[in-house]
């Protein structure tokens, strides 16, 4: 008995020891540390000075510059002085057309000049604004649209997003759906008696930021994934039992990070078992009745709004690698189908991206995002689809 009980201890040991070395590298492995945050003031003050919002949680400042490294080396960004990626071609003002939405809006892991807002502005010799913006979800760009629509000049919005900003909508405290993303705190709407309600950022200075982080209980009570997610993906003591109990994710994901640190792989299997688990909360979203209502609730008043502000309002449905899959595709085009109860005019990148599945996407550590092929690929659907109307006489 005696021995049984030593080799249990010693497997504890080992075990958390080896989780604690895994982790300092992968800040998707969490441990029972990760339900109360130390957020380092120095960190959190350069977050306020280049990105944080008060109202959207965030966004890149004016007349600013940032960088990721990608598998084709560094590649920088620049923000103009309204506050959209910077296109040399045109002047920031009176654009013909604007855009808001994420990463894939924005144009993340390519230059300035390989988006398909440049792209597009080139073929169409007149200015496409874009207000993208990295990890956003539909109700961020909605807020976003919404603040600025009295400046905004343009005769078309674009709204462009990837599949799961279904999930995004429902976060408060990214870290929870996010692991280790742990500044990252939003405004989120949900439905209440068949309407949206919007609950704001709970984050308003560096005090609350820090605070928050280390105290979340209000916070923990409030979003979507605190219960459903995060606390099952927990790794704790007992460590052998946690392991075992969700064996396929929990020994799969060890052994992989264990073989990325060993071998170094150009894509880390422990961060692609990470973008499949994420998808598969995007589709069991896809098949939740009240997820896709406060979804279609959001586009809504998101045509509507540019409708009472005279813009015709077009989503353009990019597809992330992950979901390039016939199960995903099938439920969200499911709800796509549905949004023609609104009359809304839908751009679906889908099957040009499945037909050039390794060529569209570059990759990066935050994940694959469309290469300039992609964007390419998207300016020239846009453009002739915008083409047609105008031949037509339509507004473009």
């Amino acid at each position: 008995m005696i021995f049984y009980f030593v080799v249990i201890i010693l497997i504890e040991l080992i075990l958390f020891s080896l989780i604690l070395y895994l982790k300092k590298d992968f800040q998707w492995l969490i441990t029972g540390r990760d339900l109360s945050i130390k957020i380092d003031r120095k960190l959190a003050k350069k977050f306020f000075d280049n990105s944080f919002d008060s109202y959207l949680g965030w966004k890149r400042k004016e007349n600013s510059s940032f960088s990721d490294e990608t598998e084709n080396g560094l590649v920088r960004y620049s923000i103009a002085g309204d506050g959209s990626r910077k296109n040399n071609l045109f002047a920031p003002s009176h654009p013909s057309i604007s855009s808001y939405g994420d990463s894939f809006c924005f144009g993340r892991l390519v230059k300035d000049t390989e988006t398909w807002q440049y792209i597009l502005s080139k073929k169409m010799k007149a200015n496409v604004s874009n207000k993208g913006v990295g990890n956003y979800g539909l109700d961020q760009a909605l807020l976003r649209f919404e603040m600025e629509v009295c400046k905004d000049s343009s005769e078309v919005v674009i709204l462009n997003v990837v599949p799961e900003t279904i999930a995004r909508v429902h976060s408060i405290w990214k870290h929870y759906f996010e692991y280790g993303n742990t500044l990252a705190f939003k405004p989120v709407f949900k439905v209440i008696d068949g309407c949206l309600v919007l609950e704001e950022c709970p984050i308003k200075n560096l005090d609350d930021l820090c605070n928050t982080a280390l105290d979340p209980r209000d916070i923990a009570d409030r979003d979507y994934f605190y219960r459903k997610k995060f606390l099952k993906d927990i790794i704790k003591f007992p460590y052998t039992l946690m392991i075992f109990k969700r064996p396929f994710k929990n020994i799969y994901l060890l052994i992989f990070i264990i073989l990325d640190k060993l071998f170094s792989f150009k894509k880390s299997m422990a961060f692609e078992l990470i973008l499949e688990e994420n998808k598969k909360w995007t589709e069991e979203l896809f098949r939740n009745k009240d997820a896709k209502h406060l979804l279609f609730l959001l586009i809504e008043r998101f045509s509507f709004s540019a409708s009472k502000n005279r813009k015709r309002f077009i989503l353009l449905w990019t597809p992330q690698k992950v979901d390039l899959n016939i199960k995903t595709i099938t439920l969200y085009r499911q709800f796509l189908s549905e949004l023609e109860n609104l009359s809304v005019e839908i751009i679906d990148m889908t099957d040009e991206f499945l037909s050039n599945k390794d060529n569209v996407y570059v990759n990066g550590k935050l994940g694959p995002h469309p290469s300039e092929f992609g964007n390419t690929l998207t300016a020239k659907k846009l453009y002739q689809y915008l083409h047609h109307d105008h031949e037509n006489n339509l507004s473009i």
